[in-house]
């Protein structure tokens, strides 16, 4: 009865996590060329030389993530205009996610006025906008920061090294009220999936976004040198930063740990616990003497370039 009633569980977490509230990746599987044309099928407009897809993609793995995979995009000074992805018809409540790997190739294009690299906008608009990942140049240094509205740009206190991959992820979260609305920033977040940890930026000073329509699109700006891979839009904190793998796949060892300590023990001595789980697949929930590795499927691929 305790497998059937953790199977049927399993089953609706896999349903609600997948397909209610990720609203957009992409691994940026495409030929190589304009972003906004070569990317066009998969909802990618605004075509411009500063915005193109490259080959190869940036490495995650030291940060935590799994590899990546198809190419990745590369914004040049060749022009400061956006592409963008309209991934929603419209978000104007709730909390949205996004989170992208990011690579400073050279300090070409920045100042300390600062560049906007990424963000999210009114869905329809071009120019409404929510929340912006920012690079300036601080010295020599190139610093992070986000902005709100493009009123206000708070800055992350320590410099990016150029050439070293990053893991950005801001948040954007609607508040009843005037002028309130909060917006978060991490940088290289060491807990990824699960809870939401602490940001290293977060404020709610500045304007707030149309809420009337909400939003709706995500950009990526030419006229700076940078990398952008790995892009993931979400509701939640585990769904903007499991990366490569099924997002229902962290929600589920947690499921699955709860299951085994239940029905198993622990793990400690004189208890047992199962030994091992395959998300797709038959699942094995035999006790065993001892605590064994917990297998998952992490190839149960996203739609890329696609709303859930």
């Amino acid at each position: 009865m305790m497998k059937k009633l953790f199977s049927f569980s399993l089953g609706l977490l896999l349903i609600s996590s997948v397909h209610a509230t990720v609203y957009f990746t992409d691994h940026f599987d495409y030929s190589t060329g304009n972003l906004g044309t070569v990317g066009s099928a998969a909802g990618w407009n605004n075509s411009n030389s500063g915005v193109t897809v490259t080959t190869g993609s940036l490495d995650g793995t030291g940060l935590g993530l799994e590899a990546s995979s198809g190419n990745k995009v590369t914004t040049t000074t060749a022009s400061s205009s956006g592409t963008y992805n309209q991934f929603s018809s419209g978000i104007p409540t709730g909390v949205v996610y996004f989170s992208s790997l990011l690579r400073v190739n050279s300090t070409a294009g920045l100042s300390s006025g600062g560049q906007v690299i990424t963000g999210l906008i009114r869905a329809g608009s071009q120019s409404s906008y929510y929340i912006d990942i920012v690079l300036k140049l601080n010295g020599s240094n190139v610093e992070v920061g986000l902005a709100k509205y493009r009123q206000v740009t708070n800055w992350y206190g320590a410099p990016l090294s150029v050439g070293n991959t990053c893991l950005i992820v801001g948040k954007y979260e609607f508040v009843s009220g005037s002028n309130n609305d909060r917006v978060s920033l991490w940088v290289n977040p060491a807990a990824l999936g699960g809870s939401e940890p602490g940001a290293d930026v977060s404020f709610t000073n500045g304007g707030d976004g149309n809420t009337s329509t909400g939003i709706g699109r995500y950009f990526i700006y030419g006229g700076a040198a940078v990398d952008v891979d790995e892009v993931r839009i979400g509701s939640t904190w585990a769904e903007a930063t499991t990366f490569g793998r099924s997002v229902a796949a962290s929600h589920a060892d947690a499921l699955y740990h709860q299951y085994t300590d239940d029905r198993c023990g622990t793990g400690a001595a004189g208890h047992q616990r199962a030994s091992q789980w395959t998300i797709r697949g038959a699942g094995h929930d035999q006790c065993g003497a001892a605590a064994g590795p917990v297998a998952r499927d992490r190839n149960q691929p996203l739609r890329r370039g696609r709303q859930f």
